[in-house]
């Protein structure tokens, strides 16, 4: 698998990472709800997953990862749509075309 065959989608990280409303109840409340903690770990995953792609991309010391899990991270990531391969700009080019008509 290329690791290079992938963009990352920072809006799409933005969208995962930033929710306004739990953001804000958190601070309301000075305590964390259910939805406050599992965004909590949400967020965590999603800074080790793209923290370990980028220093395997980047040919970092974490190279010697075993691929099986690199194929687990960037699944799970392309799964979320944090990283989009060719073909789905291409798929997207496709349905716009479609829409159109």
């Amino acid at each position: 698998m290329n690791y290079l065959d992938y963009i990352i989608d920072f809006e799409r990280v933005n969208e995962l990472t930033v929710n306004e409303k739990i953001d804000k109840d958190r601070k309301d409340s000075n305590g964390y709800g259910g939805a406050v903690f599992s965004f909590g770990i949400s967020r965590k995953m999603l800074k080790e997953y793209l923290s370990i792609y980028q220093s395997v991309n980047g040919g970092g010391l974490n190279r010697k990862l075993q691929d099986d899990k690199m194929e687990h991270i960037i699944k799970t990531l392309h799964y979320n749509k944090v990283l989009i391969s060719p073909t789905d700009i291409r798929d997207k080019k496709i349905d716009e075309i479609l829409k159109e008509d």
